[in-house]
């Protein structure tokens, strides 16, 4: 069992949105946002990639994960939540 725990801070224009893969969710992000991201599955030393791309902040989770994510302390309901990545 793997747990992975992020927290952002963004900055003014430092990224515009946050996006979940596989499950190609997208989360608007707005300045001074601090969110925090909580990735749980069933594979051992499993980590979340992070990529950033044109203003857009991308975590790729693991194989079997399922993520929390959470902006300025209230919980985004997201697939992710609920459906293990494949």
């Amino acid at each position: 069992m793997s747990e992975q725990n992020i927290v952002i801070d963004n900055i003014p224009e430092s990224i515009s949105k946050l996006v979940i893969e596989p499950w190609a969710e997208e989360i608007v992000i707005g300045q001074g946002d601090k969110i925090y991201v909580e990735g749980f599955g069933p594979i051992a030393n499993a980590r979340l990639q992070l990529e950033f791309r044109n203003n857009s902040l991308i975590i790729y989770a693991w194989q079997g994960s399922k993520l929390t994510v959470r902006s300025n302390e209230k919980t985004i309901e997201t697939a992710s939540k609920v459906i293990e990545a494949i």
